[in-house]
């Protein structure tokens, strides 16, 4: 009997620890979807983010490309230039050497 008695004169005090423990876990509970809430809203801003990120790369990925073709196109002209530069080099000790023979000859 002794023991029923201590049980029920317990049961306020455990009542009332109870309940101080469901508003702290309530008020933890508020406080972890608040930070869920922020932290999801920082994810979309994050996500926002990249894909401007990833449109901004494609674009300069296009204009990479496009400087390549450009350069690549410019080698070929420049090589060409330096054939050409070089016949006409060519060209110019040739005609001076004929030039010189007909002097010689004439």
């Amino acid at each position: 009997m002794m023991r029923k008695q201590s049980e029920i004169d317990k049961a306020p005090n455990d009542i009332e620890t109870n309940k101080n423990e469901e508003i702290s876990l309530k008020s933890e509970n508020q406080r972890l979807a608040n930070q869920i809430q922020m932290m999801n809203q920082q994810v979309n801003t994050l996500k926002q983010e990249n894909q401007t990120l990833m449109q901004q790369n494609e674009m300069l990925q296009g204009q990479l490309n496009g400087l390549k073709s450009e350069n690549q196109a410019e080698m070929k002209f420049y090589e060409k230039w330096k054939d050409v530069q070089a016949e006409l080099s060519e060209y110019k000790k040739k005609n001076i050497r004929t030039a010189r023979g007909a002097k010689k000859n004439g």
